[in-house]
């Protein structure tokens, strides 16, 4: 809801997101009384479970800081306190603070599960 607010006073002119809008309000009363209310904005916190191939599921919290007149959007993830999260975190600290060239041949070519962690790459897990 407040993503299609922010983006009507952004595009008020837009005619498309004015028919998305309208469909919207005619199609669910509900959504009609959301709009009319306009809540307070505040800092909606998510989490966001990532599979990385060193540590394994790793769950976050996800804040989404929008750029005031743009289409920007900042994603910032940090592990709750006390959680298993920041002790997987810490894991990857720790790995990556080795040397790279503990995993790599001679001739340059990396080798190994070690020499792939730095460059590994994350997915969301669906859900």
């Amino acid at each position: 809801m407040s993503d299609l607010r922010e983006a009507r006073s952004r595009y008020p002119k837009d005619k498309l997101l004015g028919e998305l809008l309208t469909e919207l309000h005619a199609a669910s009363a509900d959504f009609a009384a959301l709009w009319h209310e306009r809540p307070a904005r505040g800092l909606t916190v998510t989490s966001r479970t990532f599979l990385h191939p060193g540590v394994g599921p790793l769950t976050v919290d996800s804040d989404i800081l929008t750029v005031r007149d743009s289409d920007l959007r900042l994603i910032v993830y940090t592990a709750p306190p006390a959680s298993a999260a920041v002790a997987q975190l810490e894991l990857l600290a720790t790995s990556l603070r080795q040397p790279l060239a503990q995993g790599r041949r001679a001739g340059g070519e990396a080798q190994g599960a070690r020499a792939g962690t730095a460059a590994a790459v994350t997915s969301p897990v669906a859900g």
